[in-house]
């Protein structure tokens, strides 16, 4: 079990119920868009990262193949987000970006072929800490992380009160 100074962000700090729904994939993404704009307050700093999509047949149904992709797009913003809040003396590859939310990714689609989709609502948070780690410092990443459990948990969407 991981020590409380250690990197891994508990999943137990926030209890989650039920399995995914509509509702859950749209409190996901929402978490997700409400975290991207408090670390970039001043905009989208998306820039030019493109996403490449797998040509292989997918073995979910559209609307898993959907989820997946949004959730993949709301982690390369966040990414974005803290590269531009915090960014490193010098740069970072892209390709940390791309190999970090293609593997977000990956662990999504296991997820869902499995039929464990309630896991993508504990998942998250762990992506949220390790795309935004090489940006964001251990300290930074585990405070992201916790903040997108506390988002998530309370369901809310950016722009909501």
């Amino acid at each position: 079990m991981a020590s409380e100074s250690s990197a891994y962000v508990s999943r137990n700090s926030v209890t989650f119920s039920g399995v995914l729904a509509g509702h859950e994939r749209d409190r996901l993404v929402g978490a997700l868009a409400v975290l991207r704009a408090e670390l970039a307050p001043e905009g989208d700093p998306t820039g030019t990262l493109t996403l490449p999509r797998a040509r292989a047949v997918s073995l979910l149904d559209e609307h898993e193949e959907t989820l997946v992709r949004e959730l993949g797009r709301a982690l390369a913003r966040i990414a974005a987000a803290a590269a531009a809040a915090s960014p490193p003396t010098a740069p970072l590859p892209e390709t940390i970006t791309l190999g970090t939310v293609g593997g977000a990714e990956w662990v999504m689609r296991r997820e869902l072929q499995d039929g464990r989709s309630e896991e993508l609502v504990e998942l998250v948070p762990d992506f949220v800490y390790l795309i935004t780690l090489p940006y964001l410092q251990e300290a930074g990443a585990k405070a992201a992380a916790v903040r997108s459990r506390e988002l998530i948990a309370d369901g809310k969407a950016e722009g909501e009160d």
